[in-house]
């Protein structure tokens, strides 16, 4: 944690990557349990955004993070 931020240290490219307040909550709440859904009913009451707006956002949020090989999709 920086500050707000979360930096993370990807394995395969070897590369920094910086997740603004938003990301970095999403990360926290990435524990392998949850599911992209309940992560977006946790954000929408900690944010002013519906769950259902959230999902294409959060969605494409994880798809990035694994295409840096930061997380894995299951």
């Amino acid at each position: 944690m920086v500050d707000d931020d979360v930096v993370l240290l990807g394995e395969v490219d070897g590369r920094y990557h910086g997740l603004d307040p938003v990301g970095a909550r999403i990360w926290q709440l990435l524990d392998g349990q949850r599911t992209v859904g309940r992560i977006c009913e946790q954000l929408a009451c900690e944010f002013e955004v519906t769950p259902l707006a959230c999902l294409g956002e959060v969605e494409a949020f994880l798809i990035d993070l694994a295409s840096h090989g930061l997380i894995e999709i299951t």
